[in-house]
């Protein structure tokens, strides 16, 4: 008798602890107005024996979309504003190297957010910007044509309403980009 009692009362603390064996909802995460916080992109890139580093850095607010028709999936968000910096700086290579620098305001459209309602979410940066660098030589300089650019690939769990990560690197034809992020919910 004591050991068909002992099932029972297992599957009974089972249950209890499943609240009815789960058939009940699963939490929703609170989905904030706004984000607020810092990202950094930089890439890497040889060309012509030449390695030349652009780093992109600054501040990005995010805020939710209204009207969206996402709501099963969760809680699209866009860029409300954004202002990076960016730098260019080079190895010497035969006494000569490659500097320059500029700025990129964000809008709206360069950029998405999707906070699932588990706290799991996806978004990316993504803006570019021509501008002027000066290749520094012993014999003088150059103005050469460039590119600011940012295309930060965003994926990750919300933790304590906060969004942070790093970014997979990404390899192509010798460039190598790489970012993080910092969100903080408003």
């Amino acid at each position: 008798m004591r050991r068909s009692l002992l099932p029972l009362v297992l599957v009974v603390v089972v249950a209890a602890a499943c609240k009815g064996g789960g058939t009940g909802t699963s939490p929703t995460f609170v989905q904030p107005t706004f984000w607020v916080g810092d990202v950094v992109f930089s890439t890497k890139q040889v060309e012509a024996g030449l390695q030349s580093t652009y780093v992109v850095k600054g501040s990005v607010d995010w805020v939710k979309e209204e009207g969206e028709e996402l709501a099963p999936l969760g809680t699209s968000y866009k860029i409300q504003s954004g202002f990076l910096t960016v730098t260019l700086t080079s190895e010497s290579v035969a006494s000569c190297r490659v500097s320059g620098g500029t700025t990129l305001t964000l809008r709206s459209g360069d950029g998405s957010l999707l906070l699932g309602p588990n706290g799991t979410y996806t978004g990316q940066i993504r803006a570019q910007k021509p501008f002027s660098a000066t290749l520094s030589c012993s014999g003088g300089e150059v103005s050469l044509g460039s590119l600011a650019f940012i295309n930060l690939q965003m994926r990750g769990q919300v933790d304590n309403l906060r969004m942070e990560g790093t970014m997979e690197p990404l390899v192509a034809g010798g460039v190598t980009s790489s970012g993080s992020w910092d969100f903080l919910a408003r």
